[in-house]
């Protein structure tokens, strides 16, 4: 067994768990989160989640929806957030309504949706994004998104990275003869 998946899960205050057939949804007051759950058996007891998987044929999927599980009912306790920074001469980024205008030196703005459960602020005018929800797959998906409409230079460092995440520069070509 996976030493992930023997982990029992608390369940915090003001957060409701409840089974129906395969399937768990965790609620709290505002929102909620769903869950199938194929080839794992689970049991909720004492504010606590014991995950089991179905037979040894099934021990892969034991760690995953441990994890799964856990990045649920931590994203209704508290956020999940990523901020991004735009480098580059004229990149800028403006939140209007439920949409998101990116100007990345193209010869048009890019104007994404915002998703319903994700809140998306601007700091540092125009220069930094955070992308915010309380489900993890979804933050990391939509600022994935985001980062993809202009990755960074590898030589000038130009486009869309992450706070934590380092470019290596490569040093450009020089004039030998």
């Amino acid at each position: 067994m996976s030493k992930i998946g023997r982990k029992i899960l608390d369940i915090p205050s003001g957060v409701q768990i409840y089974k129906i057939n395969n399937y768990i949804l965790i609620t709290n007051n505002q929102n909620a989160l769903s869950l199938y759950m194929n080839y794992i058996t689970f049991l909720i007891h004492d504010n606590k989640i014991i995950i089991r998987p179905m037979n040894k044929k099934y021990n892969q999927f034991h760690g995953l929806y441990n994890t799964l599980l856990y990045n649920m009912i931590t994203g209704l306790t508290e956020t999940f957030s990523k901020e991004l920074v735009l480098k580059g001469v004229g990149f800028s980024a403006k939140i209007t309504d439920n949409s998101l205008t990116l100007n990345l030196g193209f010869s048009h703005d890019i104007v994404l949706p915002i998703p319903k459960d994700i809140f998306v602020t601007s700091l540092n005018p125009y220069r930094n994004i955070i992308v915010s929800g309380f489900s993890k797959e979804r933050v990391g998906l939509f600022s994935a998104k985001i980062k993809h409409l202009r990755k960074p230079d590898p030589y000038l460092g130009k486009g869309i990275r992450y706070t934590n995440e380092i470019i290596k520069i490569k040093p450009g070509k020089t004039n030998v003869k």
